[in-house]
């Protein structure tokens, strides 16, 4: 989107594993950290174990909260009801606690009780109902009681974890194409790169390149 930030991109699979960069991570600005700025686009993209894209859909971001412009998207590309809460606290030595709850209406739900649990949720801060969740079997019940028919299928963590490698850097090389990688070996003697989300430095000289490129000759469907 047209601001400070200018591109904000994020993995994250089934299992809690995420990843993610911000493209001028050092960025500040007055407005709340989580408006978007006109002239953006919210993007999601779904891919299968293999890598295949199966699914991609954007919509236009309105200088609305975050949240609410996923809610959008979930509303327009997913056709589904939804309703995000986030929340920001700024601990003593600067480091950013985020919380945050998703509420999605599966198919089946009733108007009546998805309008149900909504409002007792847009009553809760994420902070709080954080706490519910793990404050001990007491808090768990009272949680569960408040919900009433909502069940909790899973729970989990998530963990940030890159997962950046040598072989798939060697790939973007071919991809760029052998003349190409050769020019940058004449400039500068060897090829950088640097994964954007974990900032590991993969480095490749010239006999490590003419390698790579004769296995593809000898290859072709590698």
């Amino acid at each position: 989107c047209k601001g400070p930030a200018d591109k904000l991109l994020s993995f994250a699979s089934s299992e809690g594993i995420v990843r993610a960069f911000c493209s001028h991570p050092d960025a500040t600005w007055e407005d709340s950290l989580y408006s978007g700025k006109k002239d953006g686009l919210f993007t999601v993209n779904r891919f299968v174990d293999d890598g295949r894209k199966i699914y991609s859909s954007s919509v236009e971001m309105h200088d609305l909260p975050l949240e609410k412009n996923i809610e959008e998207y979930l509303g327009r590309s997913d056709q589904k009801l939804g309703f995000i809460r986030l929340e920001t606290t700024m601990q003593k030595d600067l480091i950013l606690d985020i919380s945050g709850f998703s509420f999605e209406a599966l198919p089946g739900a009733s108007v009546e009780d998805s309008d149900r649990v909504i409002e007792m949720i847009r009553q809760m801060r994420p902070s709080d109902m954080v706490g519910l969740l793990s404050d001990g079997d007491g808090e768990r019940r009272k949680f569960h009681s408040s919900l009433s028919r909502v069940k909790i299928l899973k729970t989990g963590s998530f963990e940030y974890r890159c997962d950046c490698n040598r072989q798939k850097v060697e790939r973007v090389l071919l991809a760029m194409g052998r003349q190409s990688i050769e020019d940058l070996i004449v400039e500068k003697g060897s090829v950088e790169v640097f994964c954007e989300f974990c900032k590991r430095r993969y480095e490749f000289l010239g006999s490590e390149v003419e390698r790579l490129f004769s296995h593809q000759g000898e290859n072709p469907d590698s």
